[in-house]
């Protein structure tokens, strides 16, 4: 994806059709630009949501689109110490269902002192 583009049009959920992705300034105090991605129908534009997932889903610098797996990758990091990553597979229609989530938190000198990983079925 192109980092700093408004607006652009890719495959994001490997359906053979090119979704629209509207890029944003997320802010905070790293900043950084993320993506919405959407269908776009005859009569309105549909954001692309995880099937069952009620929080926020959208691409980052830091996201991994894996077209052969037709999955996207999402890490997201609170400071040093507390990481995670969130994997989403899409269904031959293009639908994105949560794949995994695993958490890693460790202490001040590196060391780890929590780690799950969550599996959900397709």
């Amino acid at each position: 994806l192109m980092p700093y583009a408004e607006y652009q049009f890719f495959d994001a959920d490997f359906d053979g059709e090119d979704e629209l992705i509207l890029g944003y300034y997320a802010g905070g105090p790293r900043g950084g630009v993320c993506f919405e991605i959407y269908d776009v129908l005859d009569t309105a534009l549909v954001r692309k949501e995880p099937i069952g997932e009620h929080s926020y889903f959208c691409l980052d610098a830091n996201s991994v689109i894996d077209q052969d797996n037709k999955m996207i990758i999402n890490y997201l990091y609170n400071g040093c110490s507390e990481w995670g990553t969130y994997a989403y597979q899409a269904d031959d229609e293009g639908n994105f269902r949560w794949l995994y989530y695993a958490s890693t938190e460790c202490d001040v000198e590196g060391k780890i002192y929590k780690s799950d990983t969550t599996f959900f079925s397709l």
